[in-house]
């Protein structure tokens, strides 16, 4: 009797316990505490699915990935929401954004085409890229601008180029007079080919720049890796899971360049 007893309750909980499991905390903004304590949440921590968590502050949310891979966003409940524990607060992420492919490491054809008017991400301070002589005949006298507003006025730098090779630094292009600009705090990003033999602006592509921290990243795509191994997935393959990542979390960027940038920076041949 106590055999059958036993056994139904093991079929009985088999289910609940199966549906418990721990959640890697992969990247934070903002301040996310565990409820009632003062212990903030950072990436590479442990969250339970039954776990309740305080936000302090505003516009606080994290992404954590399950043991399948399966990646959440979770979010600061409304003022309407009643206190939810972080299973009943994931919003699995939709993979809707695409990478900018190119056929081979060749010149940028198209920068409209390239940007494509969405938010793009550049990884650290410095993103060189490569653009068509014919379409972009940059010079001393010819030269793309680099120009957003912020505080109700239009800045605009001049981009550094060598021959065909245009590069994007990031202290350089959010300084005005010697005072440093929050990038997140300007808007209507857009690159323009300045003539200076006749003086004339031609618009090029609008964009929203996305600029991430290398060190970051690349804590976030070491958690991820860590988390895949038990999928033992190929190096191609972790390295499709963190373009992916990069897409659904930030932005798109340029598949070439972020697959060079695995290699050298986290993976590390």
């Amino acid at each position: 009797m106590k055999k059958s007893f036993y056994f139904l309750f093991f079929l009985l909980c088999a289910p609940l316990c199966s549906m418990a499991q721990d959640y890697t905390v992969v990247h934070v903004t903002g301040k996310i505490y565990r409820s009632g304590t003062t212990t903030e949440v950072h990436s590479g921590d442990q969250l339970k699915a039954n776990e309740i968590l305080d936000y302090p502050g505003q516009n606080a949310w994290s992404i954590v990935v399950d043991e399948k891979g399966i990646q959440s966003f979770i979010q600061q409940p409304g003022p309407k929401d009643t206190i939810k524990n972080v299973q009943k607060s994931l919003q699995v992420i939709e993979k809707t954004t695409h990478p900018v492919t190119r056929d081979s490491k060749g010149p940028v054809q198209n920068l409209r085409n390239y940007f494509a008017g969405e938010q793009f991400v550049f990884i650290g301070d410095d993103f060189y890229l490569e653009v068509d002589s014919k379409n972009y005949p940059l010079d001393e006298k010819i030269f793309l601008l680099y120009r957003y507003d912020y505080n109700s006025r239009t800045i605009t730098h001049k981009i550094p180029q060598t021959k065909q090779v245009i590069h994007f630094n990031k202290p350089f292009l959010y300084e005005y007079k010697g005072d440093s600009i929050p990038y997140l705090k300007t808007w209507n990003t857009e690159l323009t080919l300045f003539n200076s033999n006749t003086n004339l602006p031609g618009y090029v592509a609008g964009f929203r720049p996305i600029w991430l921290n290398e060190d970051d990243l690349k804590k976030e795509l070491l958690l991820l890796q860590k988390v895949s191994q038990r999928q033992k997935l190929s190096r191609t393959e972790l390295k499709k899971v963190f373009l992916q990542y990069v897409q659904d979390v930030y932005g798109k960027t340029d598949e070439i360049i972020f697959m060079d940038w695995v290699d050298k920076k986290v993976l590390r041949k």
